[in-house]
């Protein structure tokens, strides 16, 4: 008398295709997983892209900026030395007033 079964089962062709269908849905499922990976390395790249225009963006603005208040300045240092020589010339000018009317003054005594 057998107490155990012996328990045999042939693969049919039904488990078969059941196998190949796991197989290629297990391959598609990669397949997936693999665009989804590339699609979001590629979404990646466009985003890092696009902070770096932006930081270029950003870049040429303060330079442009920089170069605009540098010629403001390098004019408004160009109009303090023209009045300074004026200054002077006025000075001299008086001096040389003052001079003569010293001179004038002395002469006249």
């Amino acid at each position: 008398m057998k107490i155990f079964k012996r328990n045999t089962t042939e693969v049919t062709d039904f488990s078969r295709d059941n196998i190949e269908d796991i197989i290629v849905n297990e391959d598609l499922s990669n397949d997936f997983k693999e665009l989804k990976d590339i699609n979001t390395i590629a979404t990646l790249l466009i985003s890092s892209t696009e902070l770096q225009n932006k930081e270029l963006q950003n870049t040429e603005s303060i330079l442009s900026e920089f170069k605009s208040n540098m010629e403001n300045l390098a004019i408004d240092i160009t109009n303090v030395h023209i009045k300074v020589i004026d200054t002077d010339k006025l000075a001299d000018s008086r001096m040389l007033l003052m001079f003569l009317n010293n001179t004038r003054v002395y002469l006249e005594k």
